[in-house]
Parts: C-alpha cells; structure tokens; sequence
C-alpha cells in the first residue's frame, strides 16, 4: 500500500515492513523492529527553539502547552540520504535520534502515520498495522483520546 503525504513524500506498507521516502532521506523498518507507538514532538514544532540544553526544555515546555505532539511509530531501521537532502529531513532525522535509541548498527526511525492517513487507527494504515503488528494498535487504542 502506498500513500503520500506531501508532494514528493511516500510512506509504503508492504509484508516486510514500512518506508517512507520523502525528498532527502528513503527510511526503511522492518515490522518486527518496530519498538512502540508513542505520541512524538514533530520536527515543525521544534522550529521555534534551536540548539540543546534549555532551549530543549522550553521547547519541551511550549510543545506540551501549545502543540499537541503526533502519534508516530519508532523503530530501528535504515535510513539513506538522498544527495542534497533538505535542512527539514535533516532537523527530523536529528530529532529522531535525540528521542529514541536505535539499536547498534541501524538508526531510529519514526513515521507519523497521520501525515498519511489522518485517521489512520480505522483506516488502511491501521488495518496494516493491526495485521503485522496488533501489540501496537492495542497500545494505541488505549491512549487514544
């Protein structure tokens, strides 16, 4: 199953796992490397502060207030640069390894499926993961408002 988000921005489903391909990175997880389903800090919330220490706090801070944070899926996968690949990919991509733990030789990987599908948990999105994955819909259902 393939659906885009963006122009230029694919996330596929296929037996194996998921990949999301937008305009400077291709990211690769398999299913079985998918750690959980988490409510994430998207990389367009983390615009206004930059750099570490406190800023992160009152980032974290003005995320939690204003900005509700997005259910994203994170695993360990692959993720290739594409040359040239955008300022934004890499923001995402270094606020990705920030807030998860890849296991050695492989990189945190986290998609938002709701850039795909906004009600991804009852759609194709969500049958998929249902199908390859039910510990993290059963996850998911639970928190969900």
């Amino acid at each position: 199953m393939d659906r885009s988000a963006h122009a230029g921005e694919t996330l596929t489903l296929e037996p194996e796992g998921l990949r999301l391909d937008d305009a400077g990175s291709v990211r690769a997880v398999r299913w079985e490397s998918l750690e959980r389903l988490a409510k994430l800090p998207t990389p367009e919330s983390q615009r206004a502060t930059r750099g570490g220490g406190i800023g992160w706090v009152v980032m974290s801070v003005l995320k939690a207030a204003d900005a509700p944070a997005q259910w994203g899926v994170c695993g360990s996968g692959r993720v290739l640069l594409k040359p040239n690949a955008p300022a934004r990919v890499l923001q995402e991509l270094a606020l990705t390894a920030r807030i998860f733990p890849a296991h050695p030789g492989y990189q945190p990987v986290a998609v938002y499926f709701a850039d795909f599908e906004p009600d991804w948990l009852r759609g194709r999105i969500g049958d998929w993961v249902e199908f390859r994955r039910p510990d993290l819909i059963d996850a998911a259902s639970v928190a969900a408002p």
